[in-house]
């Protein structure tokens, strides 16, 4: 049965599987497809490609900061980050 909530998950943690082994730059469609055990075509359908997958990582702050971040909504990014 297909799960395409279970695809788009296993995409994105080979695409962080592999950013963290080669680094962002050598991220592409098929590297990214045969690491996570999908059809090339489904990295296309679901992300766009290789930009659309690096785009939802991007924005995932716990990737970067290694958490969240809790704080008052009127805090400073500085004051959140301490």
């Amino acid at each position: 049965p297909r799960d395409r909530a279970a695809t788009e998950a296993a995409i994105l943690a080979a695409a962080e599987k592999l950013a963290a082994r080669e680094g962002f730059a050598a991220l592409n469609v098929a590297k990214i497809a045969a690491e996570a055990g999908v059809d090339r075509k489904l990295v296309y359908r679901y992300f766009g490609g290789a930009d659309g997958i690096i785009e939802r990582l991007g924005a995932r702050t716990d990737l970067w900061l290694g958490g969240a971040i809790e704080a008052p909504a009127n805090a400073t990014y500085a004051e959140a980050a301490q």
